[in-house]
């Protein structure tokens, strides 16, 4: 048998999600104070109050919640977009 394809589950197997979406959030966060002036510590505040907040509204949410899609990373992508 030839192998065809392999699948790895990412999302909190083999990466910690947490600890990804921490790190990104922090550096988005100081570049976001480097080059605009923002204060990164309130811009990642606001957007771990406002995010899931955000994440509530959407369509789709019902459908997330019930398929056990959870998780910030769904979240920031519109959050960002949204303003």
């Amino acid at each position: 048998m030839t192998l065809k394809a392999i699948i790895f589950d990412l999302d909190d197997t083999l990466l910690w999600d947490r600890k990804s979406v921490d790190i990104a959030l922090q550096n988005t966060s100081s570049y976001a104070a480097e080059v605009g002036g923002v204060d990164p510590e309130r811009l990642e505040n606001d957007v771990r109050t406002i995010a899931p907040r955000l994440y509530a509204s959407y369509e789709t949410y019902d459908f997330a919640k019930k398929n056990r899609y959870w998780g910030f990373r769904s979240n920031v992508g519109k959050f960002c977009r949204s303003g």
